[in-house]
C-alpha cells in the first residue's frame, strides 16, 4: 500500500506537465480519463505525487493552494546544477542556488508553478576505489 502526497494545484494541467517534463514523472493514473482534470497520480523512482484540484466539500475544511506553503517537497536528481540552468532558462523561479552543504549532499530550492518549494539533491558522486 503507497503513502503519498497530494499537492493542490490551481492549474492542474500546468503542473503535471512540470513535474513529469522537468522532473521525469510518469503519469499512471488520472481522473477523469477525458475532460477536465480533477486528479493527477505521478511515478518516479518508486515514490508517489498526486496532483489534485482543492476543492475541500470532503475535507470539512477549507482547502487552497499557494503560499504560504506548510511542507517542502523533496527529490533526487542526478545533476543538479544542469538541471537549476535548465528550470531557470524556462522561467521557473530560483530560490537557492546550488551549494554543497558539509553532509556530503549539493543541493538547491526552485519553486513550483504554484510556488510550493521544493529541495532539488544530487548525491555526491562516489570516488573510485
Amino acid at each position: 500500500m503507497d503513502t503519498f502526497p497530494i499537492i493542490h494545484c490551481a492549474d492542474l494541467e500546468r503542473s503535471l506537465h512540470f513535474y513529469r517534463d522537468e522532473f521525469g514523472f510518469t503519469l499512471k493514473f488520472r481522473w477523469p480519463d477525458e475532460g477536465p482534470l480533477e486528479f493527477a497520480y505521478l511515478v518516479r523512482d518508486g515514490s508517489g505525487l498526486g496532483l489534485g484540484r482543492p476543492n475541500g466539500d470532503d475535507y470539512g475544511l477549507p482547502v487552497r493552494t499557494g503560499l504560504p506553503a506548510t511542507f517542502v517537497l523533496c527529490t533526487y536528481v542526478d545533476d543538479l546544477d544542469a538541471l537549476y540552468t535548465k528550470l531557470l532558462e524556462r522561467g521557473i523561479r530560483g530560490l537557492a542556488e546550488p551549494k554543497d552543504r558539509p553532509w556530503g549532499e549539493r543541493i538547491a530550492y526552485v519553486q513550483d508553478p504554484d510556488g510550493y518549494p521544493i529541495l532539488v539533491i544530487q548525491q555526491p558522486v562516489p570516488e573510485p576505489s
